[in-house]
Parts: C-alpha cells; structure tokens; sequence
C-alpha cells in the first residue's frame, strides 16, 4: 500500500473536479435565472394571446455537455456513474435519486448536496487506485492511474487557473478568454483520452482478479 501515492492523486483529483464542479453549479443556477426569466415573459405573452402553451421537461431528450462535463466523466467515470452528478435530472439506480426525486431536474440545494457526496467518492476513489497500483511500472505513464492523473493536469489545469483568474478579475483573464475555445478542445481531448484509460484500469482489475480466483481453483483442486 502506497498511501501517499494515494494522498496525492486524492488531493490532486479532488482540487479539479471540485472546482469544475462548482463552476457548473454556478453555471447552471445562471442559466435557470435567465430561463426563468425569459419562461415568465413568453407566459405573459402567451396569455395575452390567448394561445395554449408548451410544457418542456428537461429530463427529456438530447443532453448537451459541457466541455468541463466531458472532463469530469474521464477523469472520474466510477463516481459519475454510482452518483449520476452529470446530466440535468438524476437516474432511478444513482446515489442522485435518494437526493432528488427521479423525473425531476435537480434544484440548486440537491445539486449542491449531491456535489459534496460526489467529492466524498472522488477522494475516496483516488486514494485506492493511487495506493493500490495494479501494476508496478518502470515509466510512470505506463499505469493507468498516473496516466489518467496526468490527463487531468493537462486537461483541468488550464481551466482550474481559468476559473481563479475569473474570480480575482485579474488582467490575465482576458489572455486567457481568447484561448477558451483551446482550453475546451484541451479538456474534452484529455477526457477522452482519460475515459479510454478507465477501459485499461478495468481490464487491469478484471485480469487480477480473474488470476486471484484461478490460482484459488487450482489450490483447491490441489488440495482434494
């Protein structure tokens, strides 16, 4: 057990999905605000007009993700699916259902709710594939925690530097708004490419265990 090697993909992890997860939180309130506002004015008119209106439910149909979305979903595709943190509404077998009624789209307060229990797995997560590598590598690159680790420093970095220039409203910020479409080709590039890394991560275990229970077969069969 490495458990500094733990520590540090834990904390590495929790500092980016942390910070991209706050941004979509304050990205979606913005935009519940300005469709909110927008939903009242067409009422108004549409009554005025006396005209049946159209109930739109956005637990339906085509999800767009955002590129910092596409960052999470690579960097932390275990705890995205047992959460259900992506996506507007939660789904029936997701932690995000006991929060949030399925069918309805998640508010501010159990979004944010979910967020925290989101983090909790993040940490949780990273500290046991840092502590416990399935394989001992002589490049670092050449084991799929380190590898996907390092696809969220090249990925999330730039946006993490982003959001904290965006908030002291420092002078860099406006270099860095002319790089932005960059920076979101940069992130769902790396989140790809993390994604693709959890396929080997999962292969590693499968082939571990499988080995772990064959070798308890055969002592078994040596043993009768």
């Amino acid at each position: 057990m490495n458990w500094r090697r733990g520590l540090v993909f834990a904390g590495i992890h929790l500092v980016i999905a942390g910070t991209l997860t706050w941004w979509n939180i304050e990205v979606r309130a913005a935009v519940q605000r300005t469709w909110g506002s927008a939903a009242e004015s067409n009422g108004i008119v549409l009554a005025a007009q006396e005209e049946p209106t159209v109930n739109f439910n956005s637990c339906e149909g085509w999800v767009h993700y955002s590129p910092e979305d596409h960052l999470i979903i690579g960097l932390d595709l275990p705890a995205v699916v047992v959460t259900g943190q992506i996506g507007p509404c939660p789904r029936q077998w997701t932690l995000g259902a006991l929060i949030q009624p399925p069918g309805k789209p998640y508010t501010r307060q159990s979004y944010e709710r979910l967020a925290m229990a989101f983090a909790v797995l993040v940490a949780v997560q990273w500290f046991l594939v840092g502590a416990f590598p399935f394989r001992r590598a002589r490049r670092w690159w050449n084991e799929p925690g380190a590898f996907i680790t390092a696809c969220g420093c090249i990925g999330g970095g730039p946006l993490v530097v982003f959001i904290l220039l965006s908030l002291i409203k420092s002078k860099a910020q406006s270099v860095l708004w002319q790089t932005a479409d960059l920076l979101d080709v940069l992130a769902i590039f790396a989140g790809g490419i993390a994604l693709l890394a959890w396929f080997w991560w999962f292969g590693l275990l499968v082939w571990r265990v499988g080995g772990a229970g064959w070798r308890m077969v055969r002592l078994g069969m040596k043993a009768a």
